[in-house]
């Protein structure tokens, strides 16, 4: 971006901005923006990368953000149920309708996932267009905000997290499996959280 201070200026509040990893230079211009008006949610600042695990950026947004991490659907939301398995499970009334749900259900649930950009897709398409989203976002964000110089280790790292959900995190036997020292398991673990 040639002029982020301009840019910044200009913008009618509220404003959005999609993707803000992809233009640091326009967080000062924001904060700076952000401290001459007076009224909250002036920014909505959107992306897919944790921009305070990032030193420079946490910086210039500190104290001054609200985060909010959009999981994906939960199956009753699928379902256009109202039903919330948590809330019935601590409830005191124990007033919910228990059905078998067969293996081969709950594995396809659990493949398909909650995200909605997925759930029409066969599982082809889905299985294709996740190795496509995983491998952009490896080879554009990881290496572009958190200076990750081993993409197709970073890709590998997330597969073998994704196969061992539900066990300990274990850095050393991580490392060992991708041949990667430690440390650098460790730096790109704190990415992709």
């Amino acid at each position: 971006m040639h002029d982020p201070s301009g840019f910044a200026k200009g913008l009618t509040l509220p404003a959005t901005i999609d993707e803000i990893q992809r233009a640091p230079s326009l967080l000062l211009p924001i904060q700076n923006r952000c401290g001459h008006e007076p009224r909250a949610g002036a920014f909505l600042l959107t992306g897919s990368a944790n921009l305070l695990s990032l030193p420079k950026i946490a910086d210039s947004l500190a104290g001054r953000v609200q985060i909010f991490e959009l999981q994906s659907l939960a199956q009753s939301e699928i379902e256009g149920s109202s039903a919330n398995i948590i809330d019935a499970l601590f409830s005191a009334q124990r007033h919910w309708v228990s059905k078998a749900t067969p293996a081969t259900e709950i594995a396809d649930r659990i493949v398909r996932g909650g995200y909605p950009e997925t759930l029409s897709l066969t599982p082809h398409q889905r299985t294709r267009g996740l190795k496509i989203t995983c491998k952009r976002l490896c080879k554009r964000d990881i290496l572009d905000i958190a200076r990750i110089e081993h993409s197709v280790e970073m890709r590998r790292l997330l597969r073998i997290i994704a196969a061992r959900t539900g066990r300990i995190l274990n850095a050393s036997a991580l490392s060992s499996d991708i041949e990667l020292p430690p440390r650098t398991i460790l730096r790109y673990l704190i990415f992709s959280i």
